[in-house]
C-alpha cells in the first residue's frame, strides 16, 4: 500500500496508542512504518525526529538502551534543537551506565528548552548528580560488545533505521509480516 503523510500520521497515532497499552513491540513496528513514510515523503525533520524519539522510548521500556541511544542520536541529528531528542539520549546513556555523557545530554535539553527550563530534564540532572559513573571494566566490555554488534548490523545491511536495532525490532517486523500474509 502506498504511504502518504496522513497515513504516516495515523501510524504515529496508532503507535502512541499501542505504547499506552504497553504493546511496545507493536508501537516500534508502527513508528518504523511511519518513519519510512516520513523519510520517503520528506515529512520534515520535526516529524522524523519525533518518531525517532517515540521509538527510542519504546526501546527503553524494553531494556534495549543501545537501540534507544541510536534512535535518540538520529533524532538529534535530524532536529538538533529538539529537547526531546537530547532527553531520550540522556535516558539511554543513563541506562548504559554512561553517566558523564548522560549529564551532558541532560544539559543540552536545558540549552534547547524554552527559557532554559525543562522540569523533566532538571529532575534528571539532579538524579544524575547523585550517581557515580559505573563505567568500569565491565561496562567498557559491554560497550565493546555493543559496538561489535552494531558493526555486524551495519555490515549485514542495517542502516540504523530500525534494522538491526535489537530483538524487539525483529519481533515487531516479523509480526507485521505475519499479518500481511
Amino acid at each position: 500500500m502506498p504511504m502518504s503523510l496522513p497515513l504516516a500520521e495515523r501510524c504515529r497515532q496508532a503507535g502512541g496508542a499501542a505504547y499506552k497499552c504497553g504493546r511496545h513491540e507493536r508501537a516500534i513496528a508502527l513508528y518504523t512504518e511511519a518513519l519510512q513514510a516520513a523519510r520517503s515523503l520528506h515529512g520534515g525533520a520535526e516529524m522524523v525526529g519525533g518518531l525517532l524519539c517515540n521509538r527510542a522510548l519504546c526501546y527503553l521500556q524494553l531494556g534495549e538502551a543501545d537501540a534507544a541511544l541510536a534512535d535518540a542520536t538520529d533524532a538529534a541529528r535530524e532536529a538538533p534543537a529538539m529537547p526531546k531528542a537530547h532527553y531520550r539520549a540522556a535516558q539511554a546513556l543513563e541506562a548504559l551506565g554512561r553517566l558523564a555523557d548522560a549529564r551532558a545530554a541532560a544539559r543540552r535539553v536545558l540549552q534547547h528548552s524554552r527559557g532554559g527550563k525543562n522540569a523533566d530534564a532538571e529532575k534528571l540532572v539532579e538524579q544524575l548528580a547523585g550517581k557515580a559513573d559505573r563505567q568500569g571494566a565491565a561496562a567498557a566490555a559491554g560497550g565493546a560488545a555493543a559496538a561489535a554488534a552494531g558493526a555486524a548490523g551495519a555490515a549485514s545491511g542495517g542502516e540504523g533505521r530500525g534494522v538491526g536495532r535489537g530483538e524487539a525490532a525483529r519481533r515487531a517486523m516479523a509480526s507485521r509480516d505475519d499479518r500481511s500474509v
